[in-house]
């Protein structure tokens, strides 16, 4: 992690070069409107690191997608955020961290001896797991016994929150 140039603090020097070197492309209009009307360049660029590093931990899919140019789903003002991600994907010439997440994975389910954790696992108090880190524990899984003690609200609570739903959502 200390050497990953994808970190959002190692990140952004190289992002901050590339939003540099297309400024006066139109795909990246948007953003230089805003860095114009603002005070805080470098603070604009490192939010924009934080929401890769993000994105590749809550949406790893997304960000394989933006790999191979699929930004299905993205609203037509906000294309250049894949477009930014390609041009410093390509800057770095190293893959993101979800383009090495299944072969990472893969390789903890054909080598458990990688992790040096014990045969049980127990995480406790989770109230949600992002997609990357999940399909992480899944290749641990693998060959090792994994718990996962998430909280649950209680059945009072349940009922509260069945009430509120429409019938479409709840049926009868």
């Amino acid at each position: 992690p200390d050497e990953d140039p994808w970190g959002p603090g190692r990140a952004l020097w190289p992002l901050l070069e590339v939003v540099d070197e297309h400024h006066d492309e139109p795909w990246l209009g948007a953003l230089h409107a805003h860095l114009e009307r603002s005070r805080g360049r470098l603070g604009a660029v490192r939010h924009i690191a934080g929401l890769f590093d993000r994105y590749a931990l809550h949406r790893p899919e997304m960000l394989a997608g933006w790999a191979v140019g699929d930004d299905a789903g993205l609203p037509e003002d906000a294309r250049w955020q894949a477009e930014l991600w390609r041009r410093l994907r390509a800057h770095l010439e190293v893959p993101s961290p979800p383009e090495r997440l299944a072969a990472g994975c893969e390789r903890l389910r054909d080598e458990p001896e990688l992790a040096d954790l014990p045969d049980r696992l127990a995480i406790v108090g989770l109230t949600r797991l992002p997609a990357g880190r999940l399909q992480v524990l899944s290749a641990i899984a693998a060959h090792r016994d994994v718990h996962l003690h998430l909280l649950h609200p209680s059945p009072a609570l349940w009922d509260k929150i069945a009430a509120t739903l429409d019938d479409s959502v709840n049926p009868p």
